[in-house]
């Protein structure tokens, strides 16, 4: 195959329609849009011909590959309905136009629709496609009398999902390229973060775990941590049963908001109350070590 059929084709899918003639009459704004596509195309082209051949040919055979697994998709398609989402195919794909990532979060196959108009109105080569995406799925909506309350829900969802991808776009929270495409993981990161339900699609970020996963770990971290020091093992044979009292009447007396006396008194006090069976030289090792204050006496005021 020739360095020009290779050039021809991926002209072709950058831009489809691309011999599409010139509408009639002459300085209307889609003459001007004709005009400015065709100096589009004729500047991609000569980018591509001045690349090497062999960067050429890789390119074209790459789209060719793809094109040979949709079409393969295609044929071999047998889950019903035909509308669901063929999830192998979209989980290959390294980007996804938005329209389509937001009929695979309503259940719906892109390259199917609903029996829809969708593919043939929304051109993502057009330049006002991510202005005019909202438009097409309400003129969707309301072109089509006889959907379904499902599907017409559907598109509603797929409708309200555009507009608040759009949103978070504008807010720095979701990236949608100027050609209207996203990426696949970070689109649905977000879609997750909104509550949208992804059910089949959470395979492609079951990796990531939600807020609420993070949530119940920290918790759970938090928890542990504050049962560090009562896991000592009393069948250890290792056993620091002092150490174990002691670290318990720090705790306790510590997280008194009102306690008289010095830490000392406090300490003894406790243990005492809580270990009667202790011998006092016990008690006072015990409190040494659990007491945060080492200097002798009551504690004196630092003058200022």
């Amino acid at each position: 195959m020739s360095g020009s059929d290779d050039i021809a084709l991926l002209v072709r899918l950058r831009f489809p329609g691309t011999n599409a003639p010139p509408p009639p009459g002459s300085g209307s704004g889609a003459s001007h849009d004709w005009s400015r596509r065709q100096e589009q195309i004729s500047a991609y082209r000569a980018d591509l011909m001045r690349m090497q051949s062999t960067v050429v040919r890789e390119l074209a055979d790459k789209e060719r590959e793809r094109l040979r697994l949709e079409d393969r998709d295609r044929r071999d398609r047998v889950s019903p309905p035909a509308t669901r989402p063929n999830f192998a195919y979209w989980a290959r794909q390294e980007e996804w136009w938005l329209s389509n990532a937001a009929l695979l979060l309503c259940d719906i196959e892109p390259r199917v629709g609903l029996g829809l108009t969708i593919a043939g109105r929304v051109n993502p080569s057009h330049e006002g496609y991510l202005a005019d995406l909202p438009k097409y799925f309400r003129a969707e909506v309301e072109a089509n009398n006889s959907l379904s309350d499902s599907a017409r829900e559907s598109l509603n969802l797929a409708r309200e999902i555009v507009s608040n991808a759009f949103a978070a776009r504008r807010k720095g929270k979701l990236t949608i390229d100027d050609d209207g495409k996203v990426s696949p993981r970070e689109f649905l990161l977000w879609a997750r973060t909104r509550t949208y339900e992804l059910g089949a699609l959470e395979e492609l970020i079951q990796d990531v775990p939600s807020t609420h996963a993070l949530q119940d770990r920290i918790k759970q971290l938090e928890e542990q941590l504050a049962k560090a020091w009562d896991q000592f093992d009393e069948d250890d044979e290792h056993y620091p049963w002092e150490l174990d009292i002691a670290f318990q009447a720090w705790r306790s007396v510590t997280g008194q908001k009102r306690a008289a006396g010095t830490p000392t008194t406090q300490l003894r006090g406790w243990i005492k109350k809580n270990y009667p069976g202790l011998k006092p030289e016990t008690i006072k090792r015990i409190a040494i070590v659990a007491n945060w204050e080492k200097q002798p006496g009551r504690k004196r005021s630092q003058k200022k």
